[in-house]
């Protein structure tokens, strides 16, 4: 299982996440819909039952009429006259309808016999029998009555409107939006979610095994690199050194002979440094701290013996070590081909007389700085801004006849960072650059 088979994951996941949520969205936008259409439905009809049943039970000796001219209410009850002033807004079909609620006869209109009487109704119409709880309240929202039961919080469905004019009595009405209903209307659509929902779970689960087994084997992996680069590295360091004492020992036509072993050697050893970088880039940095001898790795990058450079170059490799620290902590592993990579970079970009100067102090007593000046071709403003970009050659992209491909400063303040420090770069086309490295001293 690949790198690319995770990315399948990601986005099998994200757009499952995007289907699941726009049938989420398509659901909640449904029920409001449906849910609304019901609740007109249901109040339209639990209100005609209202005035039809206000008409059942007006009491035969009491009378309400209605003049349209003066917009007002004349009520005899119990052989008194009131009147009641209407507003513009109340609707006139519904006025007598709501005026016979004030001459109800209460021992007829009570809210058992309108359940009883909605229930009776209920049973001649194709409305479903469903549960409702009903409830009077009074002008100052005290409860007068309640049926079937004691009145509870309104549920998810309310209906509320006024009985009379003189009495000035609410009545509620609170029911649920059946859920069965909805089921049947939205059924498809709620086995599709929850079959989206399922396969998203699944791409998770594959994603997260997927995750564990790249971790566990780039673990691996990362060990056998290390084993690898340490095992190389050791005897062709100790080999090369071996060449520069036999160097001095030497005929012309053996020192030929050895320059092209050391050549061959130089070119293994910068390739097992790349392939140490590589391993970084695809598996993570994870350093192995320790106290190691600065002075002694940058003294041995120093010496020009230890470079192929050729016999077109003349090269001048200057260490100046102005600190009393040469012990400091960090991976050597990896700080040493950062080193490797900016001096290999002055060779690259600079004429036959390469001069490179390595200086390193003390900034503070936590902190080592470390330059590598060299007078090569320098670097233009524009593309010092991207130096430590990947596959960034500042001056020189896409320029075949120097080698490179523009990743190992790259890697460099990777490992930099990585170690808490920092890089950065000083420039003019013409005047050479300056590398600068800060590193905790712990």
């Amino acid at each position: 299982m690949g790198r690319s088979s995770k990315y399948y994951w990601f986005i099998a996941i994200l757009a499952g996440l995007i289907i699941l949520f726009s049938q989420l969205f398509y659901i909640m936008q449904l029920h409001r819909h449906e849910k609304t259409i019901y609740m007109a439905q249901q109040n339209e009809w639990i209100t005609n039952a209202i005035y039809e049943f206000n008409m059942k039970m007006a009491d035969p000796k009491q009378t309400v009429s209605f003049n349209p001219k003066n917009n007002r209410l004349t009520y005899i009850i119990n052989d008194q006259i009131s009147r009641f002033q209407l507003k513009t807004e109340d609707k006139i079909h519904q006025i007598i309808e709501q005026s016979d609620y004030d001459i109800q006869d209460p021992s007829r209109w009570t809210l058992q016999h309108f359940y009883s009487y909605l229930q009776a109704k209920r049973d001649s119409s194709a409305i479903e029998n469903l549960p409702i709880n009903f409830a009077i309240k009074d002008s100052i929202n005290q409860m007068k009555a309640s049926y079937p039961s004691s009145w509870i919080p309104p549920r998810s469905c309310e209906l509320k409107m006024p009985l009379g004019f003189l009495t000035k009595d609410t009545l509620y009405a609170s029911y649920n939006y059946p859920f069965k209903l909805f089921l049947n209307l939205a059924g498809n659509q709620i086995l599709l979610t929850l079959f989206v929902a399922l396969l998203l779970i699944f791409c998770v689960i594959s994603l997260f095994h997927t995750l564990r087994w790249e971790k566990r084997t780039g673990k691996y992996r990362e060990v056998f690199v290390h084993n690898i680069v340490h095992d190389l590295k050791r005897p062709i360091e100790t080999e090369l050194k071996l060449h520069r004492v036999l160097y001095k020992t030497l005929s012309p036509e053996q020192k030929i002979l050895l320059e092209k072993s050391t050549t061959g050697l130089n070119d293994m050893l910068r390739s097992i440094n790349r392939m140490l970088l590589q391993s970084t880039n695809a598996h993570g940095l994870r350093l192995k701290i320790k106290d190691f001898d600065l002075y002694k790795m940058l003294d041995e990058l120093s010496n020009p013996d230890s470079w192929n450079i050729g016999k077109e170059k003349q090269a001048d490799i200057r260490l100046e070590y102005l600190s009393n620290r040469h012990v400091i902590a960090g991976d050597p592993n990896f700080l040493q081909p950062v080193f490797i990579n900016l001096i290999d970079n002055a060779f690259k970009y600079t004429g036959e007389k390469v001069h490179i100067l390595i200086t390193c102090e003390e900034t503070d007593r936590n902190t080592i700085r470390i330059k590598v000046r060299d007078n090569g071709t320098g670097i233009s403003p524009e593309a010092l801004k991207h130096i430590f970009e990947r596959y960034s050659r500042g001056d020189h992209q896409g320029d075949t006849k120097i080698n490179g491909h523009g990743q190992g400063l790259y890697f460099a303040r990777m490992i930099v960072r990585a170690h808490g420090g920092t890089i950065t770069a000083e420039s003019k086309p013409g005047t050479g650059s300056t590398f600068i490295v800060t590193l905790p001293v712990k």
